[in-house]
């Protein structure tokens, strides 16, 4: 159970990195709001929300590794 956990943690983890990621851009870089920066945000967010679920819905982090690196 306490590598489930790890695993919830992990996925928490990559959310955090991806919203500190966001700010940086968004602060470093003027980002102009329109119809192809909504687009690419929303293809970015969903691919990297699909990626961290594979940590969340793992057995345990061995699972989890195996699906992303192996098969």
């Amino acid at each position: 159970m306490a590598r489930r956990s790890l695993a919830v943690y992990i996925m928490g983890a990559l959310h955090g990195l991806a919203l500190g990621f966001d700010k940086a851009i968004r602060t470093v870089f003027d980002v102009r709001k329109n119809t192809f920066t909504k687009l690419v945000g929303i293809f970015f967010t969903f691919h990297f929300v699909c990626f961290c679920w594979i940590y969340f819905r793992a057995p345990n982090i061995d699972v989890a590794h195996y699906r992303l690196w192996v098969a």
